[in-house]
């Protein structure tokens, strides 16, 4: 979560402050931590690197919902649906 802090923290401080206009981020993995708003409107100085498949940034609310109903289905045993119906 710190890079998603950093993230936040830069846009915060860019606002509030005027020796931090200029102000930019470079976050490592960080996570779904914005609104798509907020995220379009800070893109021009936080910089987010992923490394190649790493889940922490690629994950989420979608995604949690997807790996509850698939522990659900795990736990109680019940069969999945074909994927290819």
């Amino acid at each position: 979560m710190g890079a998603g802090t950093a993230a936040l923290l830069t846009t915060m401080m860019r606002e509030s402050l005027p020796g931090c206009a200029e102000a930019r981020c470079y976050a490592l993995a960080c996570p779904a931590c914005m609104t798509l708003e907020l995220s379009e409107s800070c893109k021009e100085y936080v910089t987010s690197i992923i490394n190649g498949t790493d889940i922490v940034p690629t994950f989420s609310g979608g995604m949690d919902i997807d790996s509850t109903r698939i522990a659900f289905v795990m736990r109680t045993n019940t069969r999945c649906p074909d994927p290819h119906h």
